[in-house]
């Protein structure tokens, strides 16, 4: 047990308690970052267990238990980062900047800094409501006078830009990917491969849209006009159709076969999963070595590179803005006005390009069609008629 002006936290679960905080000396000592520090694990466990009690749903509660202890993971590794130090924005900054001098992804970076961010918010909430709980009178007026700044909240990441920093492979480097996945598309590991490449690259789709594929998602649609398949949406509760090219068709009803319609398009076949459906991770993994095989790998290529590429060769054929928004589900036409200005800036540039080699050639041209010599010296013919 702890002393009085202190949080007391009961051995057996880990509610917080404030004693005897009836006094702004008490308050000060017991409304302290520090003491989210001092009793993290407790306060960890009761963080994981109220995230997934939000839901009913078992499975639900699952998720937002895993989801829970992720966050968990960027708070662990700050106090990691600085075990004794006052917890402080500029802390906070230091450690982020030590995420970045790594060499951590931008991905992995924004999740721990997030992550902590929220569980702080959490904890900050927590200490408050237990302070006012057990003030009264004058103390409680003097608890909603106490500050507690979240230290993460003016933490920035060093981003590069936008389009989820990442390239498009272009005309050139799509068609160079094609040819790599038609010449190993000889048995199923190479037609599977170039089944996820092509859904991405010709049709748009995210991974976790074919990770949740279905036989059946595939048949309904897939022999109509134009041929579509049903797909599970980001952030959709129900599936829409997409349309697919008729290439991608044939492949597709190649890949479904006579199977049962509740099996995933894409069977795992690895020990752990055996019969389940492939992951995100392991479709993005199976794409991310093709790239590379094929000779397209970059720091600023990736799987989605395949999906920009879609979006920016739709806007080239001149398709709508509106249209495309729809076609590649974008929750607003600004996400694709992002793709369509770089569009609009590379086909500038092109044409500026384009005037100059014309200009040049032009030059080219007219200097080969000069006599040799000076301009200014007399043929010798002019010179004999001159006397």
């Amino acid at each position: 047990m702890c002393e009085n002006n202190a949080l007391n936290i009961r051995q057996n679960d880990a509610f917080l308690t404030v004693q005897n905080t009836q006094n702004f000396g008490s308050i000060i000592e017991v409304a302290s970052l520090e003491n989210i520090r001092k009793y993290y694990d407790k306060l960890a466990h009761q963080f994981v267990i109220e995230h997934a009690a939000v839901s009913s749903d078992r499975e639900r509660r699952k998720t937002r238990e895993r989801t829970a202890r992720q966050y968990l993971k960027g708070a662990a590794s700050y106090f990691a980062f600085n075990p004794d130090g006052a917890i402080t924005s500029q802390s906070a900054k230091e450690w982020a900047a030590k995420l970045a001098s790594d060499g951590k992804q931008t991905t992995t970076q924004t999740a721990l800094v997030g992550g902590a961010r929220r569980f702080f918010d959490w904890a900050i909430s927590r200490l408050k409501d237990e302070i006012q709980n057990a003030t009264t009178g004058a103390a409680k007026l003097a608890a909603r006078m106490v500050a507690l700044d979240n230290p993460f909240v003016g933490v920035k990441l060093d981003v590069v830009e936008k389009l989820h920093r990442r390239d498009e492979l272009g005309a050139a480097g799509a068609r160079k990917l094609e040819t790599y996945l038609n010449r190993i598309a000889i048995d199923d590991y190479g037609k599977i491969t170039r089944l996820m490449c092509l859904m991405e690259l010709r049709a748009g789709c995210r991974s976790i849209e074919l990770a949740r594929l279905t036989v059946d998602d595939v048949r309904r649609g897939i022999y109509q006009t134009p041929p579509h398949v049903y797909l599970y949406r980001k952030g959709r509760t129900a599936k829409t159709a997409h349309a697919v090219r008729p290439a991608l068709a044939s492949m597709l009803i190649e890949a479904i076969g006579d199977r049962d319609g509740k099996e995933p398009l894409f069977v795992s076949k690895s020990h752990r999963n055996l019969g389940g459906a492939w992951s995100v991770k392991s479709i993005e993994n199976r794409i991310r070595q093709a790239i590379e095989a094929a000779g397209l790998k970059t720091d600023r290529i990736s799987p989605h590179s395949l999906r920009h590429t879609n979006v920016n060769e739709l806007l080239r054929a001149g398709v709508s803005i509106e249209n495309v928004a729809a076609y590649e589900d974008h929750k607003s036409t600004a996400t694709t006005m992002i793709y369509a200005h770089k569009v609009h800036e590379l086909e500038t540039q092109a044409a500026a390009i384009e005037m100059v080699e014309a200009h040049r050639a032009k030059q080219a041209a007219g200097c080969r069609g000069r006599p040799k010599g000076s301009l200014n010296k007399k043929s010798k013919k002019s010179r004999k008629s001159s006397k």
